[in-house]
């Protein structure tokens, strides 16, 4: 049985700590271009909403609600961990473009600048596995290509740290 994504859901999401006896809310926003009829919606969260959370479990709540008001909601415990050392940097990154995305092979990655000097290149699955990582010394490079032909169907994340800023996103394998 596949699932479909169905138009006018509405999605929440909130948040708390080991120390916390509600969920609190998140604020994000939604990434138009990132649709996918199989995966639905992708959202953006600033985690600088979590500014002074240290040295803490982070569980997370993911509520949706669909046009006849039905919900469904999805706790994950101990999501992630605030260590005493974070620090949180909000960076929009470089300007690029992906595709094709979905891909079933490879997925080109065009940076908006020619990047020159050292890059890393990093793919993580959803559990947070790295799947790929690389270096890669760039000569006026605008193109990376990250080969997904040995990936499993489903959404990965990018990054590719360039001395010139990082371009990072999600990619959707079909």
């Amino acid at each position: 049985m596949s699932t479909t994504y169905v138009e006018g859901a509405e999605v929440e999401l909130y948040y708390k700590t080991a120390d916390d006896t509600d969920f609190m809310p998140l604020e994000f926003t939604e990434v138009e271009d990132m649709f996918h009829i199989n995966y639905g919606k992708y959202f953006n969260v600033k985690f600088s909403q979590l500014e002074g959370v240290n040295e803490k479990w982070v569980s997370m709540k993911l509520v949706v609600t669909d046009a006849a008001g039905n919900s469904q909601e999805q706790i994950l415990e101990n999501l992630f961990y605030v260590d005493i050392a974070w620090s949180i940097v909000e960076n929009e990154g470089l300007t690029h473009t992906v595709y094709p995305n979905p891909f079933t092979n490879e997925v080109r990655i065009n940076a908006a600048e020619t990047v020159n000097g050292n890059a890393s290149i990093s793919v993580f699955n959803v559990l947070g596995e790295q799947v790929i990582s690389k270096a890669m010394n760039c000569n006026n490079t605008t193109e990376f290509v990250i080969d997904g032909s040995s990936f499993n169907a489903g959404i990965y994340f990018y990054s590719i740290a360039t001395e010139n800023g990082t371009l990072q996103g999600r990619i959707v394998k079909e």
